[in-house]
């Protein structure tokens, strides 16, 4: 499982309700227009899954386009100051990945 960072450049109601089809526990947010999400995907399956890019060959489980601009970033390393919610979260999907 990776961990990828969502950063998006506006609020967006459709963003938040494809990420909100991810299971709770996979899901952080970090900060308003940011979150945290552990899947077994790329950083562009993961893009699509999101509704941020349109797939190259659309299936049935394709979600609405989202309306604001976003990147998805896939996590290697990470290191900084955060709340201890982020760090454990952190920590316990890394050691699945």
């Amino acid at each position: 499982m990776a961990v990828f960072l969502i950063s998006a450049k506006n609020d967006d109601a459709q963003l938040e309700a494809n990420i909100a089809t991810f299971p709770k526990e996979d899901v952080l947010l970090l900060d308003k227009k940011q979150w945290l999400i552990a899947a077994d995907a790329t950083a562009r399956q993961l893009s699509e899954r999101l509704g941020i890019t349109v797939a190259s060959s659309p299936s049935s489980e394709s979600v609405p386009p989202v309306k604001t601009s976003a990147a998805v970033f896939s996590i290697g390393n990470y290191y900084g100051r955060h709340s201890s919610e982020v760090w454990e979260w952190l920590k316990l999907k890394m050691e699945k990945a």
